[in-house]
C-alpha cells in the first residue's frame, strides 16, 4: 500500500481457495474499522487486485475492508479483515529558498557545490547542474532520481537529501557549470517545491584548464599543474561580487576573467527588482579582470549598483556605464605600474607621465599643462606675465604697456600721459611751452606773449615799453 497526502493506492489477495475465475470485488475506505459498503468516503468494485483513490485528506486515518462476488453462483463472501492506513501530512511549499550556492575543491572534472538552507522546516534539497543558465523546475507531485556524477548532457537532478553540499564528478575540464536549487516539502507524489531564484541561486563554476593534471610545468603555470589558468600554487582570498539590481534586473550580466582570459565567476540576469546579490568566490593570487554587461545600454540605474571587495579593501567600486565596461584588480600582489595609478612608480619620471606614459609637462613645452596657469608659466614654472608687475615681458612693448596691456605712451597721441606734464609735452617729451622760454610756441603770437600769456605789445596800446639799451 502507498500513500499520499490525499491519496492512496490499495491492494488485497484474493481469497484461498481462489474459488471462480469471475470474482467481482467491492471494496470500501472509511473512518470506522466496521465500514460498510456504500458508507464509506471511497467505494468501488473491480475484477482486480488494487485500486486507487483520491478522495482522501491528509493526515487522517483510513480503514480498508474488501468483499468479493462470485459470478457463477451469485455467492458473496464476508468483509476481510479491516486494513489501517493512513495518509501523509498535509504539504505545505517552502517560502524560503535556498541560497548561496557555492564551491570550493575544484579541479579539472569535479568540484563540490555548497548551498545555505535558510527555512530550517523544509524536508530537502533539490540541486540542478546545466551546461546552460536554464533549468525547468520540478513539479509538485513528482520526486526526481538524484546522480551526482554528470552526463554532460543538459539539466540533470545530481542531489536530492537533506545536506548542504554534493560533490559531482564527470565534469570536462575548462567548462562552466550551472546549478539551480530547489527548496522541498515531502517525497513521493505528496512533494512540493519553492522554484523562486535567490541569491547565488542559480551560480555558476568553471572547471580548471585541461593541462592541469598532466604532471608537468607547461602552458602558463608557474609550477607543475598549478598557477596560471590552472589551481593556483598558493592559497585563495574570500572576494565579494555586490550587484544591488535596478528595475530592470534581468538586463545585468557579469563576469570576473583571471589573467589568461578564463573566466572564474559569472552571474546575471537576475529576477527580482532592487534586490542586494552578493556573491562569494574564492580566488587565488593574481590580478584579474571584472566586466559587467547591459543588454539595454543604460547601465544599472540609481539606486542600483555594482561592487567588488576583498576583506576591508574596495577593489572595484560602482561606475556609470552604457553596454559593458571592464575593470582591473589584483589580490595578494601589488598591481602591475599604469599610467593612471595616481602613482610614481614603474620608469616613471612623474606621477603617471615620463618613462613608458606620456611626457611629464615642464615650463617650455609650448603647452599650457600641469599646474600651469598660462603656456608655460605660473603653477611650478615661472608667474605668468600681467600688465601691473613692473617688468617688460610677455608680449609687451614697454613696461606693463603694449601687446595685450595698454598701449605705451608716446609724445604724439593727443594725451598726457606717462612722465608728461602736459600733453605731448614735458618729462620725457619736449620741453612744454611757458611765457618766459623765449620761445614763441604754444598758443603764443609771439615770443612769450599773446595765447595764454600776456597780451603783446603794440604802437597803439597807449603804453610806452622799455627799451633795453647795449
Amino acid at each position: 500500500m502507498v500513500t499520499g497526502n490525499i491519496s492512496a493506492i490499495l491492494s488485497w489477495q484474493s481469497g484461498s481457495p481462489a474459488g471462480s475465475p469471475s470474482i467481482t470485488y467491492y471494496w470500501v475506505v472509511g473512518t470506522s474499522p466496521t465500514v460498510t459498503y456504500g458508507n464509506g468516503v471511497a467505494q468501488n468494485s473491480t475484477s482486480s487486485t488494487s485500486v486507487s483513490t483520491s478522495a482522501l485528506a491528509p493526515g487522517i486515518t483510513y480503514y480498508l475492508r474488501v468483499y468479493a462476488f462470485t459470478n457463477c453462483n451469485n455467492s458473496t463472501s464476508g468483509y476481510a479483515t479491516s486494513f489501517p492506513f493512513t495518509t501523509n501530512s498535509a504539504c505545505i511549499e517552502p517560502t524560503i529558498q535556498i541560497s548561496n550556492i557555492s564551491f570550493s575543491d575544484i579541479g579539472t572534472n569535479t568540484m563540490t557545490a555548497n548551498w545555505t538552507i535558510v527555512n530550517t522546516n523544509i524536508s530537502r534539497s533539490v540541486i540542478y547542474i546545466n551546461t546552460t543558465n536554464s533549468f525547468t523546475p520540478p513539479v509538485n507531485g513528482t520526486e526526481p532520481l538524484s546522480n551526482s556524477i554528470y552526463s554532460n548532457s543538459g539539466q540533470q537532478c545530481i542531489y536530492n537529501g537533506v545536506n548542504n553540499s554534493v560533490m559531482i564528478t564527470g565534469l570536462l575540464c575548462n567548462t562552466i557549470y550551472y546549478f539551480r536549487a530547489y527548496e522541498a516539502n515531502c517525497t513521493s507524489t505528496s512533494s512540493v517545491y519553492n522554484i523562486s531564484t535567490s541569491i547565488n541561486n542559480p551560480n555558476s563554476q568553471i572547471t580548471y584548464m585541461c593541462s592541469c593534471t598532466d604532471g608537468i610545468k607547461n602552458g602558463n603555470e608557474t609550477g607543475v599543474d598549478c598557477g596560471g589558468s590552472c589551481p593556483p600554487c598558493g592559497s585563495c582570498l574570500n572576494t565579494i561580487v555586490e550587484i544591488k539590481t535596478d528595475q530592470y534586473p534581468s538586463e545585468i550580466s557579469w563576469n570576473i576573467k583571471n589573467s589568461a582570459g578564463v573566466i572564474v565567476a559569472s552571474n546575471g540576469s537576475y529576477s527580482i527588482n532592487y534586490s542586494l546579490n552578493t556573491h562569494s568566490y574564492c580566488l587565488y593570487e593574481g590580478c584579474y579582470s571584472f566586466n559587467i554587461t547591459d543588454t539595454y545600454g543604460d547601465g544599472i540605474l540609481s539606486p542600483g549598483f555594482f561592487k567588488v571587495s576583498q576583506g576591508n579593501s574596495v577593489l572595484i567600486n560602482n561606475s556609470p556605464y552604457s553596454s559593458s565596461a571592464t575593470f582591473y584588480f589584483c589580490l595578494g600582489i601589488p598591481p602591475a605600474p599604469n599610467c593612471t595609478d595616481g602613482i610614481k612608480n614603474g620608469n616613471e619620471t612623474g606621477i603617471d607621465c615620463g618613462g613608458s606614459c606620456v611626457p611629464c609637462p615642464n615650463c617650455s613645452d609650448g603647452i599650457k599643462n600641469g599646474n600651469e596657469t598660462g603656456i608655460d608659466c605660473g603653477g611650478d614654472c615661472a608667474p605668468c606675465p600681467t600688465c601691473f608687475d613692473g617688468i617688460k615681458n610677455g608680449y609687451e612693448s614697454g613696461i606693463d604697456c603694449g601687446g595685450p596691456c595698454l598701449p605705451c605712451q608716446t609724445c604724439f597721441d593727443g594725451i598726457k600721459n606717462g612722465s608728461e606734464t602736459g600733453v605731448d609735452c614735458g618729462g620725457s617729451c619736449t620741453p612744454c611751452p611757458t611765457c618766459s622760454d623765449g620761445i614763441k610756441n604754444g598758443t603764443e603770437t609771439g615770443v612769450d606773449c599773446g595765447g595764454t600769456c600776456p597780451v603783446c605789445p603794440t604802437c597803439n596800446d597807449g603804453i610806452k615799453m622799455a627799451t633795453r639799451q647795449a
